[in-house]
Formats: C-alpha cells, sequence, structure tokens
C-alpha cells in the first residue's frame, strides 16, 4: 500500500512538473523512470581524471574531474527533470532544464513508438524511447529504464484506437 502511495505520489510530482492536467476521464497507463545509468560518462571521466592525478598530467586530471563533476550534475537534472508519460488519451514529453520543450501528442498523431538498446542497455534493463509523430516529429528519450514495458503498454493503447 505504501508503494502505491509513493507511485502516485511520482505520477503527482511528474504531472506537476510537466504543467499537464490531466481530463476527467484520463488516466495515467505508463509512467517512465529515467535509469541510474544516466551517470555512467560522468563516473567514467571522473576515474579517468583520478588516474592522471598522480602522473605528470595532474592539470589535466583536475580538469577531467571538474567536467565529470560538471556531467554528473547535468544528468542529475536530466534524470529529475526528464518526463515521459502515457495517458490513455495522448503522451508527454517534458525535456530540458535551462529551455523547457513541452509535448504531448495525441495518439491519432503517433505513427510508432520504438525502443533503441545497447549491449549496456539491454544488460541492465534501459534504452531509449523513440516516439515518431506525424511530419518530422521524432522525439527521443535516452535512459528509459524498463523502456520495453512503456513501449508494450502504449502500443496496446495504439492497437485499441
Amino acid at each position: 500500500m505504501n508503494n502505491a502511495r509513493s507511485d502516485s505520489s511520482r505520477i503527482n510530482d511528474m504531472l506537476a512538473r510537466a504543467g499537464v492536467s490531466l481530463t476527467e476521464d484520463e488516466n495515467i497507463i505508463a509512467a517512465a523512470r529515467i535509469h541510474d545509468a544516466i551517470y555512467w560518462k560522468a563516473v567514467a571521466v571522473m576515474l579517468l581524471g583520478m588516474f592522471l592525478l598522480p602522473w605528470f598530467l595532474q592539470n589535466l586530471g583536475f580538469l577531467l574531474m571538474f567536467v565529470g563533476l560538471v556531467m554528473l550534475g547535468l544528468a542529475y537534472m536530466a534524470q529529475k527533470y526528464l518526463v515521459l508519460m502515457a495517458s490513455d488519451k495522448r503522451i508527454f514529453v517534458r525535456s530540458g532544464y535551462v529551455y523547457t520543450d513541452m509535448i504531448e501528442l495525441r495518439y491519432a498523431q503517433v505513427e510508432s513508438i520504438e525502443v533503441g538498446m545497447t549491449p549496456l542497455g539491454q544488460i541492465f534493463g534501459y534504452g531509449n524511447v523513440i516516439v515518431s509523430g506525424t511530419g518530422q516529429r521524432r522525439i527521443i528519450v535516452p535512459f528509459v529504464k524498463d523502456a520495453v514495458d512503456f513501449r508494450r503498454r502504449v502500443n496496446d493503447v495504439l492497437a485499441n484506437k
């Protein structure tokens, strides 16, 4: 019961961040989480910087550690503010933290939803969700935890429309 309450709270928080209000007869069918693997590049840069510190490349090591910290901050912001949700009527995507882009696609506008997975994504259970809309609209949301399940839920709604 506590888990259901925390999921409801998380979904309400995501709706508030996205600036979305649901209609009376609209229900959320899937709310994506961003996987912690979003931090791997920042950690790799910081480890490389730490490796270079004892050697003659100390300045480069400090620079890489600083860049890694900035990358960690950007990854945290992306994990916190990136929203990918699907209701029984539309798909919501919110991206960006300096310039925010909020996209709502009704299912009539969705041509396909795809999942791209790297080998690491297959091992750790994350992928890129690619939503193709009518016209030139193509939205890529990276590092989605259980991306295949998200796609399955949306495809179930698309098949019934």
